[in-house]
């Protein structure tokens, strides 16, 4: 499915304020901004799915596996 675009006339009344990284900047609108957005999570996890039976045994393994990196 094709998003629409639409064209504003209110863009063209803005000014720029800067070229930071390579990201133009306009006043009045967000933008890029470095270090912005959620941390990488350590160590590197995956989503998976798990049979319902085996959430409480994968959980106690997950809360022992943590444990042992907080005594390290």
């Amino acid at each position: 499915m094709k998003k629409k675009t639409t064209t504003k006339k209110s863009n063209q009344n803005q000014m720029s304020i800067g070229d930071i990284d390579g990201v133009e900047l306009k006043m009045g609108r967000g933008g890029a901004r470095k270090g912005a957005g959620r941390p990488k999570s350590k160590p590197d996890t995956k989503v998976m799915r798990v049979p319902v039976d085996l959430v409480d045994e994968i959980q106690k393994i997950i809360d022992n596996y943590k444990a042992e990196l907080n005594n390290e």
